[in-house]
């Protein structure tokens, strides 16, 4: 009858431990070149977004544009007028981002002369950098998991 109880327990921690630690977290970064706005949406094992659509509103919440991004997770459209606006990016299954976008009053130089101005506040290479925070997430988890089982054959 022990046995059947401990049984019970460790399938339970199993059924109500967070699944959500294994999902896919979207980013998006956006660049102001040649008088438009590059989207680029992305995961955080740095796949794209394939055709996750994008809308970008003004401060009032007025839609400005919206599209879909193509395979690569890439989208543009013409900049607005310097401001603040809003990007959503929803590419399904649970995936969806907001992002602060920022439109400089002052153009920057010609897209040969300037590398790409970066108008959101977190660029690709650290959204997607090594995720060790997940390693150790899964490690603690897989621990936990052991030591549970091992009290429970022990006092079986």
């Amino acid at each position: 009858m022990r046995q059947k109880k401990y049984g019970v327990i460790v399938v339970g921690l199993l059924l109500f431990s967070p699944a959500g630690v294994w999902a896919h977290a979207l980013g998006v970064e956006c660049s102001l070149r040649g008088g438009k706005v590059h989207v680029e949406a992305f995961y955080d094992d740095d796949t794209p977004a394939s055709f996750a659509l994008v809308e970008v509103r003004d401060s009032g919440k007025k839609l400005i544009a919206n599209g879909k991004c193509d395979v690569k997770g890439l989208w543009s459209f013409e900049a607005p007028p310097a401001g603040k606006y809003e990007v959503f990016v929803n590419a399904g299954a649970g995936h969806a981002v907001q992002k602060a976008l920022t439109v400089p009053a002052t153009s920057p130089a010609p897209v040969d002369e300037s590398p790409k101005l970066i108008i959101t506040e977190q660029t690709r290479e650290g959204f997607t950098g090594f995720p060790l925070i997940k390693v150790g997430i899964a490690l603690g988890t897989l621990a936990l998991f052991t030591i549970a089982f091992l009290i429970a054959r022990r006092r079986v």
